[in-house]
């Protein structure tokens, strides 16, 4: 997992949502940070103003650290098509 992506991550959840940094932790889901769809949708929407890139493909049952592997992933290819399928699984193997 990618430091600097789950930072990012972690200062938008911190920041932005007031989301308490110790619950900030890799295993942990959207959901059991209690964020629904639309707040995912506005976490993307924050991550693409700090970096460029929209994340498409997380669910609220993503993880944290599937959520940074995607944006990882992302950022390493310039894929956008990417996906999570069922409970937050990824669509792409970002370590392959």
């Amino acid at each position: 997992m990618n430091s600097s992506s789950f930072d990012l991550l972690a200062s938008i959840l911190v920041e932005e949502f007031k989301i308490a940094p110790e619950r900030v932790v890799p295993d942990n889901t959207f959901s059991d940070l209690g964020l629904d769809s639309l707040e995912l949708l506005e976490v993307s929407v924050f991550v693409q103003e700090h970096i460029d890139i929209f994340v498409d493909g997380i669910t609220t049952e993503s993880t944290l650290a599937e959520a940074v592997n995607l944006l990882t992933f992302l950022q390493t290819t310039g894929d956008a098509s990417n996906t999570v399928h069922g409970k937050g699984k990824l669509a792409c193997d970002p370590t392959t």
